[in-house]
């Protein structure tokens, strides 16, 4: 047969080079898909670290608490050994009681926490900008804010309101507020748990025990573990507000980025999808051509496979690298939104070549459907049912406007990005 004589290979570089526009829009299309989710992918992942270090900023030190069911205070010596546990940093019994602080004639209410002070500062847990950890019953940690309202510092003294009177307290430090903010609970007083307990007439009571993790711990583990552990008048959990902020925070970003993640894929499918289509359709009289030559249906459908995968994987890898190019600037733009330090991106290894292996399966995918039309349909018929070439040119005023509204998307993404322009500006971009 005159085809038996006929490389598909040929054909398929003499169509490339006689309509080099349509290969190209059909790779071009695949690559824009996969640059879009490589994108979208690196930029989720950049997201995801910056907000980890917002709820860290939140959440300080991640903990668990362990409280009375009952509510109100408890012994402490009903509290099993938590210390053992993987993932837990330290146990750190607290005791509260609000008091009022007198400097001079100026009275300030606020609250005091008991704790072990010293342990939390040779840990780490506890960060002093001067001066040393409350020891003594009569010594206090102040916070930064509170001991420059007061005109306090290190050395100076406090009178301390208590049940049993008023005590005479010697300020041996002054805290970093962002170390207190994870016990503190909002107190700016910080005194030795013993001596608070005694001056409350509570000796042995808690309010309750902050259990600090490890920051690579598993707080849901160690939630478990501990619950099995106490006994039932005890129970674990998070601690309100600011954790439990946090963790909404990051819970709620996951979501949206999987969400964001997961539609940029299916608009790609789509996109790798169309193009494919309309390459298959734009030829059908030269496909019925070349089965009216004595091509067979298996050679056709294989011929379309193979031109798939050919501007699939060529596409993909443009793509892949458009899509990090693009990530950069986004990843920084978010960065700067959070208030997180812009550090150089960091992009999973597996998302290239995950991105080019997807983008040609998907391409060859898209071209099956398109494959198996063309080689079942009768070659007369298709001859007869196709349009005729068109040998018409290109628009250039159609071309002009093609390319004034790329650079007008380019220029709304950019101004975005920049933080010149609100998001919402970059809707008409896309």
């Amino acid at each position: 047969m005159i085809f038996e004589s006929f490389r598909l290979r040929h054909l398929l570089v003499r169509q490339w080079r006689n309509h080099p526009g349509r290969a190209l829009a059909t790779a071009l299309s695949v690559a824009v898909a996969v640059g879009a989710v490589v994108a979208t992918w690196a930029s989720a992942d950049a997201s995801r670290v910056g907000y980890r270090r917002l709820t860290e900023v939140l959440d300080g030190t991640p903990s668990i608490d362990i409280s009375a069911r009952a509510g109100g205070r408890f012994d402490v010596g009903e509290l099993p050994k938590l210390a053992d546990i993987p993932g837990v940093r330290a146990v750190v019994p607290l005791f509260f009681r609000p008091t009022l602080l007198r400097v001079g004639e100026k009275r300030v209410r606020e609250i005091a926490v008991g704790v072990d002070a010293e342990t939390l500062a040779a840990t780490g847990l506890l960060k002093l900008t001067s001066g040393t950890a409350c020891v003594g019953p009569d010594e206090t940690v102040l916070g930064a804010a509170l001991a420059e309202g007061l005109g306090k510092s290190v050395g100076d003294e406090v009178l301390f309101f208590a049940r049993r009177g008023v005590r005479r307290l010697t300020v041996t430090g002054i805290a970093d507020p962002a170390s207190l903010r994870w016990f503190a609970d909002g107190a700016g007083v910080v005194v030795d748990i013993v001596a608070l307990e005694q001056m409350s007439n509570a000796l042995g009571l808690v309010d309750r025990v902050r259990v600090a993790l490890e920051p690579n711990a598993s707080r849901p583990a160690v939630l478990e573990t501990a619950g099995r552990r106490l006994p039932e008048t005890l129970v674990a959990e998070i601690p309100a507000g600011r954790a439990s902020m946090a963790e909404d925070v990051l819970h709620s970003a996951d979501l949206g980025l999987d969400f964001v993640t997961g539609l940029t894929v299916a608009m790609a499918w789509f996109i790798v999808g169309n193009a494919m289509l309309m390459n298959v359709t734009e030829r059908r009289r030269s496909l019925s051509l070349v089965r009216v030559l004595g091509a067979s249906a298996g050679q056709i459908r294989g011929f379309i496979t193979i031109e798939a995968a050919l501007l699939g994987t060529l596409g993909a890898l443009v793509g892949a690298g458009l899509g990090l190019a693009a990530a950069r600037p986004i990843s920084a733009s978010i960065s700067r939104a959070l208030q997180a330090p812009v550090s150089e991106m960091v992009v999973a290894p597996l998302i290239v070549p995950l991105a080019v292996l997807m983008g040609t399966l998907v391409a060859i995918a898209a071209a099956w459907w398109p494959a198996r039309e063309a080689a079942q349909i009768d070659p007369l018929e298709g001859l007869s049912q196709a349009p005729a070439p068109s040998h018409q040119q290109v628009s250039w005023r159609l071309l002009g406007a093609a390319l004034a509204l790329w650079a007008f998307s380019a220029v709304m993404l950019g101004l975005v990005l920049a933080e010149r322009v609100p998001p919402r500006a970059a809707v008409p971009a896309g």
